[in-house]
């Protein structure tokens, strides 16, 4: 799942924390089950570099691994 996503580093700074964030939909299932998967964000800031904006980028799939092929798509 999330802890298994094989991610690239960040193609603009190549470091930095990249979190993953699944969005649900709302409310809880009478059987204890999680909801169902909406989407699944990939999320990275970059960090701060003198002189320049401060920069992130937002990713999303349908799931976590069309979520790692979009993060992971270079050019």
């Amino acid at each position: 799942m999330a802890e298994t996503m094989n991610l690239l580093p960040c193609p603009f700074c190549g470091a930095g924390e990249t979190r993953v964030r699944e969005i649900r939909a709302p409310g809880v299932h009478m059987s204890g089950r999680q909801p169902a998967l909406i989407s699944v964000e990939i999320q990275h800031d970059c960090d701060r570099v003198p002189g320049q904006v401060r920069g992130g980028v937002v990713l999303a799939g349908r799931d976590h691994e069309s979520a790692a092929a979009a993060w992971n798509r270079r050019g």
